[in-house]
């Protein structure tokens, strides 16, 4: 057993213990106990803290293995053994950044299937994977740059087999494309690429097998199409609006929405130095429709998630991205945010009995910050002192 001395605790992220300041008992998996300061059982190993904050591990909704890199022509030509090793690189770097769950929403190869298989077994060390096979989608432009990433489908008929045969592969969900891409040249992030009926069947065959589609769609008429379908998740959701939102609410809030503020906000501001002119473009006029409605869904209380599309590059210069996205575009409290990249998520994932607080019981996945980011949230734009996963520490 380890006991982790004098941690900092947030109160929102902490259940069934009230003050601020805990010894935390590490057994196993598991957290075995909370209590004051220099009470409680005592663990073979204790690591003193030293005052500062432990909160749950991070969420990531929206990521992809294979962006370890956005240049298409790579991606394009990697074969299987080269996707793998950058994907095992990439998970690891994902888990010493804090996010001790990701959700890989479509790659190639069924990467994520055998990563997460890989991790949950121990042999490789790295986050909790929940994966999608590929990026399911209607013929349209900009597909093929992407190579294996992408599988191309048309007509109700084919949709049927397309999910059964990703669920048969060991996906956890479906993932589809309803509207055009930021990253796509050619296409049109606001418009619908699929129609109505291939939507609904491919959701309707998810929805048979257990599981659920989540569906890539920035534009209006595709949101709509989403809300009234009763879509597991909608992906990026960038052109929000007052309708857009009723909708959701009208049915029942059964569709979360996954913002991922980090991509946008990195290719409108060339973050990496080699955004597209035509990408930049369109990231600026999604970044200001999200500034003007996305907090106003989050208010209204559309159920929402954390995710970052982020490619590699991005990750690696700007840890903690999102969180200063979202608080510049949305303008949320820093516990907002904090809630978001935890138990919200978790709970959109249905992982809530297991992760997302720090609570007796539940599962080890912990990270120690530097800082009090639940007063500054400048604090998770670096990188954290310590990341556990179920009781192990990675770093």
């Amino acid at each position: 057993m380890i006991t982790l001395k004098n941690c900092r605790l947030i109160p929102e992220l902490t259940e069934d213990y009230d003050d601020v300041m805990a010894d935390i008992l590490l057994d196993g998996k598991v957290i075995r106990e909370i209590n004051a300061p220099g009470t409680g059982t005592k663990g073979e190993t204790v690591m003193d803290l030293e005052g500062k904050t432990v909160m749950p591990g991070l969420f990531d909704l929206h990521m992809h293995f294979n962006f370890d890199t956005v240049n298409v022509y790579e991606l394009r030509a990697r074969g299987e053994s080269q996707a793998l090793l950058n994907g095992i690189s990439y998970g690891y770097q994902y888990l010493r950044n804090g996010y001790t769950t990701v959700r890989d929403c479509g790659c190639m190869y069924y990467l994520g299937v055998y990563l997460r298989d890989a991790y949950a077994s121990g042999l490789l060390m790295g986050p909790r994977v929940i994966t999608a096979g590929a990026c399911n989608s209607p013929s349209a432009m900009g597909n093929s740059a992407f190579g294996p990433v992408y599988k191309e489908f048309n007509g109700p008929h084919e949709a049927w087999e397309v999910a059964r045969t990703d669920i048969a592969a060991g996906a956890d969900f479906v993932k589809y494309m309803v509207t055009g891409a930021v990253m796509n040249k050619g296409g049109d992030p606001g418009a619908m690429i699929c129609t109505r009926e291939e939507l609904h069947v491919l959701s309707d065959v998810a929805k048979s097998l257990n599981t659920y589609v989540a569906a890539h769609c920035h534009g209006k008429e595709g949101i709509m199409a989403c809300a009234e379908e009763e879509i597991g998740t909608i992906e990026h959701a960038s052109y929000i609006d007052d309708e857009c939102i009723e909708a959701l609410l009208a049915h029942g809030n059964v569709t979360a929405v996954i913002p991922t503020l980090s991509v946008a906000y990195s290719m409108a501001r060339n973050i990496t130095g080699n955004t597209p002119d035509f990408m930049r473009e369109r990231s600026l006029d999604v970044m200001e429709n999200i500034r003007q409605n996305m907090a106003k869904a989050y208010r209204a209380g559309v159920r929402m998630g954390w995710g970052s599309d982020a490619d590699r590059d991005t990750f690696s210069l700007q840890p903690g991205l999102e969180f200063k996205a979202r608080r510049e575009f949305m303008d949320l409290s820093n516990v907002e945010l904090l809630r978001q990249a935890t138990i919200d998520s978790a709970r959109i994932v249905h992982l809530d009995s297991q992760v997302g607080t720090v609570k007796v019981g539940k599962l080890a996945d912990l990270i120690c910050v530097d800082g009090n980011p639940d007063q500054d949230i400048s604090a998770m734009y670096r990188l954290p002192a310590y990341v556990w996963k179920e009781g192990k520490l990675f770093v």
